[in-house]
């Protein structure tokens, strides 16, 4: 994992503005940070959270972060209009908890930006750690800083792909926070057919990549492409009724596969992954789940997010084909009346 770039911002309510922290060279504030990014990691109490679209000004910002990565002077103005952004949010939820005596929590906001090379995945973490008043020794006079035993507010983790799409969010909450995901991030909760769906999906992808895909390729191919349509064409999910009617009748394309072993361990991992075994199916999980790239021909790469059914493969004089139907005129024309 490779930290991209990052930045700290005290959000100051007072002042009205948000500040940015530069730690003195020499100073060890990056190892506070690197363990303020573990206690993140190692949270447990996480709630999983899709953006309400994504053209927010944090997923545009982030999208951005990443595509300026490589000049972190540029990416500077972008993690401060975010901790603008939540300045505003906390001024707002302020002038309304004023009339109960309630203050929202005082702290600096971490942004940071990771690459995941095996995943090929961009991680997006910020956090609110929180402040603590205390006398210099040097000095005798009144400061704010960080507690050196981290209290992490609120955080959340977005994922995105290499082609800078989102794929989910993780958010922790020390308190009913709603403005923190609700206003400053613009998150929505995932519901439990929502989250019975990402789950139930990804087990099942990550079984067949991770156990089936090594030793028996085509019929990993074969059982993704009969999942995929059995999640699509499915409202109700009755998990055990779809993997014993999609193995009763399967037809291994490998001799060796062993049918009855993988059904058995397909069959537990609603056990194993935590998520239920009938739900109503969330067909925008599936589609944001199902998006593949396909590597074709040397420098040409095929994006697939739906409809696959249309594509259709052969072979032909020894060469194999994809042969797909283009219902846009201008990509059509575009190769048919090419040099």
């Amino acid at each position: 994992m490779k930290m991209m770039s990052s930045s700290i911002y005290t959000i100051d309510r007072k002042k009205g503005i948000a500040i940015e922290n530069i730690p003195d060279e020499g100073s060890n504030f990056l190892d506070y940070f690197n363990e303020v990014l573990v206690k993140i990691s190692n949270d447990k109490v996480k709630k999983k959270f899709l953006p309400k679209s994504t053209h927010t000004q944090v997923v545009t910002s982030v999208v951005n972060i990443i595509e300026l990565n490589e000049n972190s002077e540029d990416n500077n103005h972008l993690f401060k209009e975010l901790a603008e952004r939540l300045l505003e949010k906390e001024s707002d939820v302020q002038e309304i908890i004023n009339k109960m005596n309630k203050e929202v929590q005082v702290g600096s906001l971490m942004q940071s930006l990771f690459y995941n090379e095996e995943l090929r995945q961009y991680m997006y973490v910020i956090a609110k750690v929180g402040h603590i008043d205390f006398i210099n020794q040097r000095g005798l006079y009144s400061a704010t800083g960080f507690p050196k035993n981290i209290k992490l507010y609120k955080s959340c983790i977005f994922h995105f792909d290499e082609q800078k799409e989102v794929i989910g969010a993780e958010v922790h909450l020390d308190t009913s926070s709603k403005y923190w995901y609700d206003e400053f991030l613009e998150l929505r909760e995932l519901t439990t057919d929502e989250s019975n769906t990402e789950k139930a999906f990804s087990a099942i992808d990550g079984f067949l990549n991770r156990v089936i895909k090594r030793k028996y390729p085509k019929d990993r191919a074969s059982l993704r492409n009969s999942f995929i349509h059995h999640f699509r064409q499915t409202t109700m999910m009755n998990y055990d009724e779809m993997i014993d009617n999609i193995f009763d009748g399967y037809n291994p394309i490998d001799s060796d596969f062993p049918i009855e072993e993988y059904q058995k361990k397909l069959l537990e991992l609603p056990t194993t992954k935590k998520f239920e075994r009938n739900f109503q199916v969330i067909q925008d999980i599936i589609k944001s789940r199902i998006r593949t790239n396909y590597n074709v021909f040397s420098g040409i790469t095929m994006k697939v997010s739906d409809n696959r059914e249309v594509i259709n493969a052969f072979e032909e004089g020894g060469k194999r084909y994809l042969k797909i139907e283009v219902t846009d005129d201008t990509t059509f024309n575009e190769f048919r009346y090419k040099e």
